[in-house]
């Protein structure tokens, strides 16, 4: 599919067998595709989610004639299991570099067929988070149902429950609280009720 993915190596001879400068593009911080994307995306339209996922945890670039291919045949991926698509997504949403995959989902049009109720801010929130499943998904789905968008996704049901639990809670003001009710921040004893209700 892409280039540094064609790299094999040879353990009797020891060879780097590196056909289309994959080696190359990793030094170089680059995601190509072998030959024309949009062969490759009509092949397996997974790939495309692949590519960001990829971009996010590699810390890559991509160019804009893969986020192209990606936009003009998004919809394909509509033809992939969602158990594929699950298991891309949540490690891209984890990923270092998860807010600019987020972003580059969004703009291709991925992100309506795969996450289609996040919030348009997600991939600017993402970006303060720790890479924790639960916070991540909750930063993405707060605005949402979250439990018809997660079993949309057959995400685990432990999963589910905890994000659910934050939506919750959420939005918790410079009060410390989702109540209303006017306590001082920075008392300890507001910082512990709201830990103890949250987690």
């Amino acid at each position: 599919d892409f280039t540094i993915n064609a790299i094999a190596y040879d353990p009797q001879t020891g060879e780097l067998i590196d056909p289309f400068g994959g080696r190359a593009d990793l030094q170089a911080k680059r995601l190509r595709s072998v030959g024309a994307a949009t062969e490759r995306f009509r092949e397996d339209p997974l790939r495309m989610l692949r590519a960001l996922r990829l971009m996010a945890t590699l810390q890559l670039e991509l160019p804009e004639e893969l986020e192209a291919a990606i936009k003009l045949d998004h919809e394909l991926i509509q033809t992939v299991a969602v158990e594929r698509i699950k298991q891309e997504f949540l490690v891209l949403l984890v990923a270092p570099d998860a807010a600019k995959a987020l972003a580059a989902l969004q703009r291709t049009g991925l992100q309506t067929l795969i996450f289609p109720k996040m919030a348009d801010d997600a991939a600017a929130l993402v970006a303060f988070l720790p890479a924790n499943l639960e916070l991540r998904l909750a930063a993405c789905l707060r605005h949402a149902n979250a439990g018809s968008a997660l079993n949309r996704l057959r995400v685990a049901r432990q999963v589910a429950q905890k994000v659910s639990h934050l939506i919750a809670h959420h939005p918790i003001g410079q009060s410390g609280s989702n109540t209303g009710k006017k306590t001082n921040p920075k008392q300890d004893i507001a910082v512990r009720r709201l830990l103890k209700r949250t987690g």
